[in-house]
């Protein structure tokens, strides 16, 4: 078994199903402050300085807390997230609406294919990804 793959019909690999409520229940109450993040976190952030202009794709998202924390200190609003959790991502997409934000549930391939074919990012992260089953 590869880490995060399930071997399915075939003998193709696919994607477990995540959909523990406590991934969802955890980032939407934590890590959508900046202050939230890890000093080294704060600190690439920092070195690279997005803005209103930059464009944001957030692979891994779990509920937006990224996106809400760049909007806080950088003003930034032009931030799509991407999470294989369909509930975090339901309820991320509610959480970061509010600065024009989004968030698309799926994994990084069905995700990315759900995206406009002439979208472009100039800041991709991935600050974690966490293997959440109960």
């Amino acid at each position: 078994m590869l880490h995060g793959f399930i071997l399915g019909e075939a003998g193709k690999y696919m994607n477990i199903s995540y959909n523990s409520p406590g991934l969802s229940d955890y980032y939407s109450h934590n890590r959508f402050k900046y202050s939230h993040f890890y000093p080294s976190e704060r600190l690439a952030l920092d070195l690279v300085a997005p803005g209103p202009t930059t464009t944001i794709l957030d692979i891994g998202c779990a509920c937006g807390g990224l996106g809400l924390a760049l909007n806080e200190q950088f003003g930034c609003w032009q931030y799509t997230g991407l999470e294989i959790h369909a509930h975090a991502a339901e309820l991320g997409g509610r959480l970061v609406e509010g600065f024009g934000g989004r968030v698309i549930a799926g994994d990084g391939l069905e995700g990315v294919a759900l995206l406009e074919p002439a979208q472009t990012f100039n800041l991709v992260v991935s600050l974690s990804a966490v293997d959440w089953n109960e």
